[in-house]
């Protein structure tokens, strides 16, 4: 008896993070079903009360913005579902009080976005720019360091220590405004938004959360 009732936990759980798959793949036009996994045991008592500790769900790759994200790894906590909602037999959607996420912006997504003629490469926690940027007819050498930073609408970088060659007079801060570049993210899943960025050699690490999070079945 002990095992058929374990057994009948374990298929209801996967039939369950199938379906939240399903919704989370719907709700947020992914272009793949996430991985989901739902903590705790035994999962049925969860159902019952429908309350979940918490939902872990894995994102290879979506686009925000026009902005390639790999990796996004979230959790989920505070979800309630009834059993309809958790079936997909009822509209109304499945919610959590709050999502954390972490996700990685390739480094070209922020090269796409620099002046023609100006390079980046990761530098320590920074990102080191430089090139040639054009000022009123002149190619001039310039070059900065940068600190990614979290902005309402996702990464912000903003140069500091700006560098410009001595062809001319120019002050740093003319082009420093050039340099400036953003990354939007305001269409992250799981109604994430960017709350710290550091940098690493395989891109941005962003860290992200949510609150109020739901999504409805899908269709």
């Amino acid at each position: 008896m002990i095992i058929v009732l374990v057994v009948a936990d374990r298929i209801a759980l996967l039939l369950a993070e199938r379906k939240i798959s399903d919704r989370v793949a719907s709700a947020y036009d992914l272009p793949a079903r996430p991985g989901v996994s739902i903590a705790g045991f035994p999962f049925l008592t969860q159902v019952v009360a429908g309350k979940y500790h918490s939902v872990d769900i894995r994102v290879r790759s979506v686009t925000a913005d026009g902005v390639p994200v790999t990796g996004l790894d979230a959790r989920l906590t505070g979800v309630r579902a009834s059993i309809a909602q958790l079936l997909g037999r009822s509209p109304e959607p499945v919610t959590a009080q709050h999502a954390s996420a972490t996700a990685t912006v390739p480094l070209s997504a922020v090269r796409s976005r620099l002046p023609r003629g100006i390079t980046l490469r990761p530098d320590g926690a920074a990102l080191r720019v430089g090139g040639t940027a054009h000022y009123f007819g002149l190619d001039l050498p310039v070059s900065a360091m940068v600190r990614p930073a979290a902005s309402p609408s996702g990464i912000i970088l903003v140069p500091r220590q700006v560098h410009v060659g001595k062809v001319v007079s120019v002050p740093a801060a003319t082009l420093a405004g050039r340099l400036r570049v953003a990354v939007p993210l305001g269409t992250l899943p799981l109604h994430l938004k960017v709350t710290s960025v550091r940098v690493e050699p395989a891109g941005l690490r962003i860290s992200a959360a949510g609150q109020d999070v739901h999504f409805a079945a899908a269709g």
